[in-house]
């Protein structure tokens, strides 16, 4: 490892950004470099998960416990959901390895824990930085920030024509997912307000955050390796041989090596007009477009606008707001599941709050 890239210690980066951006790509790319000087996370860290959680940690019983948890718990690898990889597979050390590795202090919360086994890992693989992909992570930065101040992230933002086309074949293709109108929409703002957030938050703190175009990704090298030696680890990754990538004379790239025309006139011109200013690589094009279209536009363009606004005070509220809009059952699932695991987590103490008031101790006459 470069001497001089020890004296610009980070111990963590994030790459994150919207969906069907690359992100996972990126990282696998990093897995392969010869000599990487990265311990890489090949599946998401979960950091903005756990974040959302203000569950505290007491006891080394339960901290080990949580270690196990987080090593062992599975993510989907592929389109089918059948394939799955953990987080052991990458970090490959046990839980008492890395606990032994970890100051722990009792009632931590556990998104600050998550970042101390990252750490640890680092350090026992005689490394300075881990990275690692986690979806629409810019959003909960500042929270991720408060509990693991080294962090930074990379918003990677690929061309939103691609990342829709991609989210509307990724499981399904040739056919389009359920509801493509819909999701295409919701993708969309949710792309934007990625877009968005991260710049405003690049300006801030240029040096923790950083939003890069998945065409550009040469600068990657220069945000991560900050030393001259560092730049001799240079990631290759070219996005436009990735699934859906987008040519404007033959249209996408399908998974059969073909091109065709995966979104219609209308959803291309919905998604130039509504990301226009955030990409501006977009081809001077006139598309045959109907009324409802442009109607429909210009009603996304104004959610868009108050959504943006809204973020500008909580990131995080704003995206819950276009998630209730174009998503309400997965959040009310979501908020199903919070209850559940708030209840499970609390039961202990409900319980014992139960037995004292029934034998009295708390009880008022």
């Amino acid at each position: 490892m470069p001497e001089n890239l020890a004296r610009s210690i980070q111990q963590g980066i994030l790459i994150a950004g919207p969906a069907r951006c690359g992100k996972s790509q990126l990282v696998s790319a990093f897995n392969r470099m010869e000599n990487c000087p990265l311990s890489v996370l090949t599946v998401d860290a979960l950091l903005p998960y756990y974040s959302r959680s203000s569950k505290k940690i007491n006891g080394s019983a339960n901290a080990r416990t949580f270690i196990e948890g987080y090593l062992q718990r599975p993510r989907y690898m592929d389109s089918a959901s059948t394939i799955t990889r953990k987080p052991i597979d990458d970090i490959l050390y046990d839980c008492d390895k890395l606990y032994d590795g970890i100051d722990f202090k009792n009632g931590e919360v556990s998104v600050s824990l998550v970042g101390k086994i990252l750490a640890a890992w680092v350090t026992q693989s005689k490394k300075n930085i881990w990275i690692a992909p986690e979806l629409h992570a810019e959003i909960y930065y500042k929270k991720l920030l408060y509990n693991i101040p080294t962090l930074k992230i990379i918003v990677l933002l690929r061309d939103p024509r691609e990342a829709l086309a991609a989210t509307l074949y990724w499981r399904t293709f040739p056919h389009r997912i359920q509801s493509s109108h819909r999701i295409c929409i919701h993708k969309l703002l949710l792309w934007c307000l990625a877009a968005s957030v991260g710049l405003r938050y690049s300006r801030k703190s240029p040096n923790k955050v950083r939003v890069l175009y998945s065409k550009k990704i040469d600068v990657v090298n220069e945000f991560i390796f900050t030393s001259e030696k560092g730049q001799d680890f240079k990631v290759e990754l070219n996005y436009e041989e990735l699934h859906y990538s987008f040519n404007p004379n033959k249209g996408f790239l399908e998974p059969t090596g073909n091109f065709s025309f995966l979104l219609t006139d209308n959803e291309l011109y919905m998604i130039e007009k509504i990301a226009q200013p955030w990409y501006s690589n977009f081809e001077k094009k006139v598309y045959k477009v109907n009324v409802a279209t442009i109607i429909v536009t210009f009603f996304v363009r104004i959610i868009l606008l108050i959504s943006i606004f809204t973020a500008y005070f909580n990131p995080v509220m704003s995206k819950k707001i276009i998630d209730l809009l174009f998503a309400p059952y997965d959040v009310i699932k979501k908020a199903q599941n919070s209850i559940k695991d708030k209840l499970k987590n609390n039961l202990p103490q409900l319980f014992a709050l139960y037995s004292k008031i029934r034998n009295g101790i708390t009880y008022k006459k």
